[in-house]
């Protein structure tokens, strides 16, 4: 067993190499053990500086490069952190738009580094490049297939998509799986299949956002020419 009984609020635990990982919600910071002594290394998210602090952390995910994203319905925010504890950086705010937070909880990051973060507020999880920008959202309220009611954990398996490829459409390739709990619905288990369709070529994140500034560009340029002609008639 690692730590002091009644001393905090363990609510996630996850190892890496030879350190195991552990978020306490009550005392807001991360705690570091050796895995195999079960003797406490240090603590993470408690600084001077206060943006680099935990509110209320409540979930944890450690990406391939062995950086810590926290899932903080204190602050609204998922907040990274390197292994050793050094703040990194923080995405989303407090809000009802696209990219923000009303109660994040379960996060989970593909090997991609995209990150899948859950909100219990919005029966939904948003996933994010790994520079933080918001690409979409999946789950909604409701009762119907693929909704969610009060989710809270998530996890990503790469293992069983062979036996779930009955289950999706026969131009749909299924490259992982998103298994989303909910506390409440009589669907408390739902499974997603993350993936794209067969034979269609998809931009890169970088040629979408370049894309994009582009399409901006020509709409402020329409939009400066269409006011300097209404000027020049009056």
């Amino acid at each position: 067993a690692y730590g002091r009984a009644a001393k905090w609020k363990p609510v996630a635990a996850v190892p890496l190499e030879d350190r195991v990982f552990v978020v306490d919600s009550d005392n807001a910071k991360i705690h570091v053990y050796d895995k195999n002594s079960g003797k406490k290394i240090k603590t993470i998210g408690q600084s001077d500086k206060l943006e680099e602090n935990l509110g209320l952390p409540t979930n944890l995910a450690i990406s391939k490069e062995g950086n810590l994203y926290v899932s903080d319905s204190g602050r609204f925010q998922v907040l990274k952190y390197d292994r050793d504890g050094h703040f990194l950086e923080a995405f989303g705010r407090v809000g009802a738009n696209p990219g923000h937070f009303a109660r994040p909880r379960g996060v989970a990051i593909d090997r991609n580094g995209y990150v899948h973060v859950v909100d219990a507020a919005f029966n939904n999880v948003q996933l994010f490049h790994p520079s933080g920008q918001l690409l979409m959202a999946y789950g909604g309220s409701g009762r119907d297939p693929g909704n969610l009611e009060l989710p809270a954990g998530i996890v990503i398996d790469y293992d069983h998509v062979e036996y779930f490829k009955q289950y999706a459409a026969p131009n749909f390739e299924i490259e992982y799986l998103v298994i989303v709990i909910s506390q409440f619905g009589d669907r408390a288990v739902n499974v997603y299949g993350f993936g794209k369709e067969k034979g269609k070529e998809y931009p890169t994140f970088e040629e979408r956002v370049k894309q994009l500034k582009e399409e901006l560009q020509l709409l402020m340029e329409e939009e400066a020419a269409s006011e300097a002609g209404t000027e020049g008639k009056n």
